[in-house]
């Protein structure tokens, strides 16, 4: 099985636009992403584990256009997550959308695996 890499042409293709790619590489981006990660204690919203140096910086308002997505000018539209979380939020979002209780199913599937690996140690 051959893995492949995610070039920054297959990124682009994926949707990013040259607006808010030029937006992330500047310094206004920049101070304000190094910011929300001191407000957040350096520490991803959902698991509560220290921020990597590749963390995102998670839009909360979902649909932007490119002029919204470059303001930040409120703090509390963003949350800080690693990419793994933030990752995983975006595949779960859609789902959760239309069906709330995804959650609770894996809060269950969480909760049965726990206790396997409680039992399976004794």
């Amino acid at each position: 099985m051959s893995i492949k890499r995610t070039t920054k042409r297959a990124k682009k293709a994926k949707g990013t636009s040259n607006k808010k790619e030029q937006f992330r590489k500047s310094k206004e981006w920049k101070d304000f992403r190094q910011h929300m990660s001191k407000v957040f204690e350096n520490t991803d919203y959902v698991t509560g584990k220290k921020l990597t140096k590749k963390f995102n910086l998670h839009h909360l308002k979902t649909n932007l256009t490119e002029d919204a997505y470059c303001d930040i000018s409120n703090e509390n539209d963003f949350i800080p997550l690693n990419p793994y979380t933030h990752k995983f939020l975006h595949y779960v979002f859609p789902t959760y959308k239309k069906d709330p209780k995804v959650i609770n199913r894996f809060v269950e599937l969480l909760n049965k695996m726990v206790k396997f690996e409680s039992e399976t140690t004794k």
